[in-house]
């Protein structure tokens, strides 16, 4: 902090950066942690309650999810302290309350990016075949990735020995890491950590493009591809903020409520994606499923049959009574009414051979003519009787 009367810093005067508004923080972090709980109780819902099947990788993603939100309600409350303002604007116990808020971001960042990274791994566990190259890798990849994070969490937790409390108090007796009064040794652990973050993102998502070609997979190649590239935006954003420290000299400003709510989102918007990308698989395909139930379709096939009578090569189509009388083809557009072309031709013949034929088609849709007679035996009072013939009836 510049002392009274001491020159100002040259960006004192600049317009606040978007990042650093009140308004801002609370609208990117609550909606992000809101959606970021949401999948993770859909995720819990199905492989507790309805697979049955809950594993390591549930525990680990609820961690994650648990530590990430514990650092977004510490970076929201430091906002009542003087977060995104100059420094050198902040009463001392206000300053005080921002760094605590800020050790508290910190150590829940870097232990939250360790283990959703390790939920995404024991996934995979789960769905590579056992003894491949890939199986291998992950686990390979897996142990690399807890020792980093067991590290870099240690550093966070524990930044001044044997008080962590010596960082926000003033002190910094016995800080070390991201908190020693070594601007070097702080610049170096900072891009470090985002570094080897950017480069394990990488990795995971590198393992994530074989769930394409896994037949074991129960989805298709369109989701994973879908799921694949919000992946990569998790990716993006740790990118962005690996860029954003080195553009601002890491840590190095000495005005810290000013410089840190940019970096700070970013870190926000990279572990909630991630979360949520690695719930998503499980509750997927029960969501698809109920909306599909929602907005149901019914799709049905209509076919029609016409009878024709094979005569002296002329074709003639038995149609109703009424579509004769009315021209129509009684509401069925794909059968051919009477007045065909056929019709046409046979109403341009004698009248005699119209009329012996009108007789002989009406014979065959008949069925009270002789083809169609019937015999029934009635019993009455022991004695049969039979009756040849049949009965016309008249419409």
């Amino acid at each position: 902090m510049a002392a009274p009367g001491g020159p100002l810093p040259p960006d004192f005067f600049d317009p606040m950066p978007f990042a650093n508004h009140k308004g801002a923080i609370l609208g990117i972090c609550i909606p992000l942690m809101t959606l970021c709980w949401l999948a993770v109780a859909a995720r819990l819902s199905v492989r507790i309650f309805i697979t049955k099947a809950p594993g390591w990788d549930d525990l680990f993603v609820v961690s994650a999810a648990l530590v990430v939100s514990m650092g977004t309600i510490a970076f929201c409350v430091s906002t009542r302290y003087g977060m995104g303002q100059h420094i050198y604007l902040l009463q001392p116990q206000n300053i005080s309350k921002v760094v605590l808020c800020n050790y508290l971001f910190g150590a829940a960042y870097n232990c939250s990016t360790a283990l959703i990274k390790i939920s995404l791994l024991l996934q995979y566990l789960r769905v590579f075949e056992r003894g491949t190259w890939t199986y291998r890798a992950t686990q390979l990849l897996l142990a690399v990735i807890s020792l980093w994070g067991f590290s870099f969490g240690f550093i966070a937790w524990f930044s001044c020995l044997p008080d962590p409390s010596a960082l926000w108090k003033g002190s910094r007796k016995g800080c070390y890491g991201a908190a020693s009064t070594n601007m070097d040794m702080v610049v170096r652990v900072i891009v470090a950590h985002a570094g080897l973050n950017f480069a394990f993102d990488i990795l995971v998502l590198i393992l994530a493009f074989r769930l394409l070609f896994s037949k074991e997979v129960p989805t298709t190649k369109r989701s994973m591809t879908v799921l694949i590239f919000v992946g990569s935006v998790s990716c993006m954003f740790a990118a962005w903020r690996l860029a954003s420290i080195i553009q601002t000299n890491a840590g190095r400003s000495t005005d810290l409520s000013w410089g840190l709510p940019g970096p700070t989102l970013l870190s926000i918007c990279e572990i909630d994606i991630a979360v949520f990308v690695a719930s998503v698989p499980f509750f997927w395909p029960i969501f698809k499923e109920q909306i599909t139930q929602i907005f149901v379709k019914y799709e049905f096939n209509v076919s029609t049959e016409s009878r024709f009578h094979q005569g002296d090569d002329d074709t003639v189509e038995l149609s109703r009574m009424e579509a004769s009388q009315t021209g129509k083809s009684g509401g069925i557009e794909d059968v051919k009414s009477v007045k065909s072309e056929d019709y046409q031709r046979i109403q341009e013949r004698p009248d005699n051979q119209k009329f012996q034929e009108s007789n002989y088609m009406r014979a065959q849709g008949d069925p009270f003519a002789e083809d169609f007679q019937t015999e029934t035996i009635v019993h009455t009072g022991g004695t049969d009787k039979n009756h040849g013939g049949f009965v016309r009836s008249k419409n």
